[in-house]
């Protein structure tokens, strides 16, 4: 019979385990997120790209978005990697995060068969398939921890490993529920009420200046470069529009093109949640100052 998993035990040696590594967990956490972000900036450019291109341009452009995934795949096979030498309390620098890259291929390949797997049996119904990703969790944390394993060997070493666990698995990952519940409870708070954070910001950083309590070449070399870096992200993406479709663009239609970038970040962006602001207060008070909607039926004949 399977023995019982101590789920108190099992968070209380993690939470023992959060200062350990010459990077904490905390840090290589926020590091390999900023990795993933820059990753998935890059994929969303290059998606968008693809819907506007033609030939070899798609090809080109797809090209990249699969090793774009890819890279991240093999990242996230490094980040276990990392994991398990903070569980060896060994010393983990920043690096450690690429060690999956020399077998790179083998958890490539682990993924596309573990990934078919799972689909087939999903093709039974969804419990199966959902069984089925649970057999096979442990696959790519054996080829982590040995990377001398074959692909089946680790699928294999899982299925013996949890025979007999799935259930006490997947109570464990539900004991995690409240955290989950907690991050889109502040995502949701936050969508509601960016608009005012945002005003809020401008207000707060006014009276800062007011009161003599702000850095001010600080706070305009600050402000340079969030206008920058937006205006490099809404340029490029232009600009790839632009070459994609194959279209003429004047000089002044460029100029015009990067003023517009500036007057939006400046300007416009600040305007528009102070109008957001207003809108939601005033939305129960003026609902029907447009008057009602009515529905009526279109004669065809």
């Amino acid at each position: 019979m399977p023995m019982q998993l101590d789920t108190g035990a099992i968070k209380a040696e993690s939470r023992s385990l959060l200062r350990t590594g010459e990077v904490n967990p905390f840090r290589m956490t926020l590091f390999y997120l900023l990795i993933t972000l820059v990753l998935d900036m890059i994929n969303s450019g290059v998606s968008y790209m693809i819907d506007s291109a033609g030939g070899f341009t798609v090809l080109s452009f797809s090209f990249v978005s699969i090793l774009v995934g890819l890279v991240a795949l093999v990242l996230n096979a490094g980040y276990y990697c990392y994991c398990f030498g903070i569980l060896r309390r060994e010393e983990m620098p920043y690096e450690s995060l690429f060690d999956a890259f020399p077998f790179a291929g083998k958890v490539i390949l682990l993924s596309i068969v573990e990934g078919v797997f799972i689909f087939l049996w999903s093709m039974l119904f969804v419990i199966p398939g959902i069984i089925a990703a649970y057999r096979y969790s442990f696959a790519m944390l054996n080829l982590c921890e040995n990377p001398e394993l074959g692909v089946m060997e680790a699928l294999n070493l899982s299925k013996q490993q949890t025979n007999g666990y799935k259930m006490q698995l997947f109570l464990l990952q539900l004991s995690f529920i409240g955290w989950s519940l907690l991050v889109l409870g502040i995502f949701l708070i936050y969508e509601l009420l960016s608009p005012f954070i945002e005003v809020f910001g401008v207000f707060t950083m006014v009276l800062a200046w007011w009161c003599d309590l702000i850095n001010i070449p600080f706070m305009l070399l600050f402000f340079l470069i969030y206008a920058v870096f937006g205006s490099v992200l809404t340029l490029t993406a232009f600009f790839s529009r632009i070459y994609t479709a194959d279209l003429t663009l004047s000089f002044g239609d460029g100029l015009k093109a990067v003023c517009l970038c500036l007057f939006e970040l400046v300007f416009l962006r600040f305007i528009l949640a102070w109008v957001r602001c207003t809108a939601f207060i005033g939305y129960r008070k003026k609902k029907l100052s447009w008057g009602r909607i009515e529905r009526r039926k279109i004669d065809l004949k």
